[in-house]
């Protein structure tokens, strides 16, 4: 065989090697059926954790003078709304790029994630600032505990990096976050509810993980 003929098989092989390689690492890098749900039930679960923080925030906003644990819970639930509307927007964003829709036509089960009904959300607005203060918290605790088992999950079964670094820092947030609203309870003498019990991801709907 001449060199030229040589040279030539080699270099198409070399070519059909990298572009079978870039085509396996774009498969292994697409969204999975979990990156969508995750992305999707996260939006939804976020969203209300916003509304409750925002009701909660105002009516703090609108007070002349704080307690100390007042002006602390300011301060949490004005990281809950910021922080989290931002994971809003990239979640949006990479369900736009995916061309997939913001809502999931099979969400999990929302209050087994520790979501609060709607008169649960709106008496926030109504109830007496200290009673709305405690209850604020009892309600996000648990809301945070699901939002921890909703990214443990999507840490097992996502596909996506982007996917899984955010549900690592959900994870840490929200742990924390938990633990600091549990001592707020405790130094108001209020009990926080039952914690939310750990629950098999997998058996929910709108958390199909085959891809």
């Amino acid at each position: 065989m001449k060199t030229s003929q040589a040279t030539g098989i080699a270099l198409v092989t070399l070519l059909a090697g990298g572009a079978g390689g870039y085509l396996l690492g774009q498969q292994k890098n697409a969204p999975g059926n979990a990156d969508v749900a995750f992305a999707q039930d996260m939006m939804t679960h976020h969203a209300q954790a916003i509304d409750m923080a925002n009701r909660l925030y105002v009516r703090l906003l609108a007070e002349k003078t704080l307690s100390p644990q007042q002006q602390n819970l300011k301060y949490l639930s004005y990281d809950i709304i910021t922080g989290q509307s931002n994971q809003n927007g990239q979640l949006l964003g990479w369900l736009s790029l995916w061309g997939k829709s913001p809502n999931n036509p099979t969400p999990m089960d929302m209050q087994a994630m520790g979501m609060a009904t709607s008169e649960q959300v709106e008496a926030l607005s109504d109830l007496p600032l200290n009673e709305a203060t405690s209850r604020f918290l009892q309600l996000m605790i648990r809301h945070h505990q699901g939002g921890v088992m909703m990214a443990e999950s999507a840490l097992k079964s996502a596909r996506t990096q982007v996917v899984k670094t955010l549900a690592q820092k959900v994870v840490g947030a929200q742990s924390n976050e938990i633990q600091q609203m549990k001592n707020m309870l405790t130094e108001m003498k209020v009990e926080p509810q039952q914690d939310l019990e750990q629950m098999d991801m997998d058996s929910m709907p709108g958390m199909d993980h085959s891809n």
